[in-house]
């Protein structure tokens, strides 16, 4: 009893049931983060695993849908039952008369587009762009116009082949060619009746060996049949892109291509769904579609 009067043993006895709660308390937290991390880890397992499994699913679905990559590289045309297209027949595409020859080494054109038409040439161009600044390209179609940002640092020589040919007004009045029903639209000189003509070269590919990571906005340069790269190109017009051959190689993304540039124009009314509209079963287009020009803006480093 002289103990528990004793003012000293009381005070120890405070602090020890004091210390004691403390530490009861911060375990009781320590408990409950715990709990919370737990929850947390699980819920974003749950949730990953039904994003993984609905891409899963959307991806079988689709390469059920699409058919495979062709071996020469060529995008193939592909659509389904389930994607509706344009019941009229394919139109009959125009062919564009050539332009001037090159039969030497290629100069650079000239950066305001005041070079002649020029649609063949005896080797490659020289490096036209610099690497130093930002490129831009505009490129009229009978349809509207798309706005693109190239990514030179991507693909240096394959943005600067695209920068060269539209500064030599290579793909005036070319074709859209085909139409993958909600999936890409293809741009190509389709002169000669064994195919197509080409700028007379073409650059080795700059595709990325683990395959091009498309969008519905990537606009890309399409290899040959040898894998190479020659003046062909692509841009993605819906969500069926996914079906996009991954040897692609990509030089720049869409930013807009609103039919209306206005600060009101509507955002449902856009040049690619214009062109969707006309993909048939077959893939070619059922209206014809033309480049007017491509107008390429330089821009300085900010």
């Amino acid at each position: 009893m002289a103990n528990s009067s004793n003012p000293k043993a009381r005070r120890s006895r405070e602090a020890e049931r004091q210390q004691a709660q403390l530490e009861a308390r911060q375990q009781a937290l320590h408990r409950a983060q715990r709990k919370r991390r737990i929850i947390g880890i699980g819920v974003l397992v749950v949730v990953l695993a039904a994003t993984v499994g609905g891409v899963l699913a959307a991806t079988s679905e689709q390469s059920a849908k699409s058919a495979s990559p062709p071996t020469t590289g060529r995008p193939t045309t592909s659509s389904s039952s389930s994607i509706p297209t344009n019941p009229n027949p394919p139109v009959q595409l125009p062919t564009v008369p050539a332009g001037a020859t090159i039969d030497g080494p290629t100069p650079c054109p000239a950066a305001d587009g005041s070079s002649p038409r020029t649609t063949d040439f005896a080797g490659p161009p020289p490096m036209c762009i610099d690497p130093t600044k930002g490129y831009d390209a505009v490129i009229r179609t009978s349809k509207g116009t798309i706005e693109l940002f190239l990514l030179p640092e991507a693909s240096p020589q394959t943005v600067n082949n695209f920068v060269t040919l539209a500064r030599y007004h290579y793909y005036d009045g070319l074709p859209v060619t085909r139409v993958v029903p909600r999936g890409w639209a293809e741009v190509d000189d389709i002169a000669l009746p064994s195919g197509n003509r080409g700028p007379g070269y073409s650059i080795p590919t700059e595709a990325d060996p683990r395959g091009t990571v498309a969008t519905p906005n990537t606009v890309a340069m399409i290899p040959d049949a040898s894998g190479n790269t020659t003046g062909a190109f692509l841009f993605g017009i819906a969500d069926q892109y996914v079906g996009m051959p991954s040897n692609v190689v990509q030089i720049g993304t869409v930013s807009d291509n609103r039919i209306d540039k206005g600060p009101d124009g509507d955002l449902t009314k856009t040049v690619a769904q214009a062109i969707d509209k006309i993909a048939t079963e077959s893939g070619r287009p059922a209206e014809v579609v033309t480049i007017d020009g491509i107008d390429i803006i330089e821009r300085d480093p900010t």
